[in-house]
This record gives C-alpha cells, structure tokens and sequence, in this order.
C-alpha cells in the first residue's frame, strides 16, 4: 500500500475529508489533494501532522512500518443499562484483541463494527 492508499484509507476510517484535513492540520487542501493523487509526496512536518490529526503512526504513513496506531473506542456512558454497556464494553474488547494491525484488508470491516457498536 502505498501512501495515498494509506492516507485515503486513514481519512475513511476516521471520517475525515480532504477539506477537514487541511483544516485540523494547517495543510492547504489543495496539497492534501496531490497526496491523494500521488502527485506529491508531504514534507517530514506535515507528515507528523497529517499522522497526528489521523491518529497514527508517522513510521506507518512513510512506509517504514505495517503498524498502524488504531486507539480503543469505547462506548460512551449513556442513558443504557449496566447490561448493554457491558455487552458492549466486551464485543469492543474482543474485537480490539484480536486486531492485527498488518492485517489491513479486515481493518475497515473490524472497525466498521467497533464504530457501530459503540454508538
């Protein structure tokens, strides 16, 4: 994968657009979009905004690692009974578990359900 797939991924998986992204990072949308397309490839300073707005690792975005920084959401305390925020404290629990971050095929799929759950 390379780092526009990476950084289109990571914009979906926290559904973020190009226009959000430039705001949050102070990087005109213009160059997030020839990230996008490939047409040019970030400074070392934007790369560590970019990863920290996309709550990753700077290593994984450059290539240089499969490990992809992923937090633990937890479902918020609501007005649900003890019961279903247990329920729902242990499917995230065990999902997060068994999350490899190599694995970056089931990774949208694995936190399509995390996201879900936790609402």
């Amino acid at each position: 994968m390379n780092f526009p797939q990476k950084l289109s991924m990571l914009m979906e998986l926290r559904g973020i657009n190009g226009k959000q992204l430039a705001t949050k990072t102070g990087i005109s949308r213009s160059s997030i979009c020839l990230y996008l397309k490939g047409e040019r490839i970030p400074k070392q300073s934007q790369i560590y905004r970019l990863a920290e707005v996309l709550k990753t690792n700077p290593s994984y975005l450059l290539g240089l690692s499969n490990d992809i920084y992923i937090p633990i959401i937890s479902p918020q305390n609501s007005l649900v009974n003890d019961k279903e925020t247990e329920m729902k404290r242990a499917i995230i629990n065990e999902i997060t578990e068994i999350i490899s971050y190599q694995d970056l095929d089931n990774l949208k799929t694995i936190l399509g359900i995390i996201k879900a759950v936790a609402k």
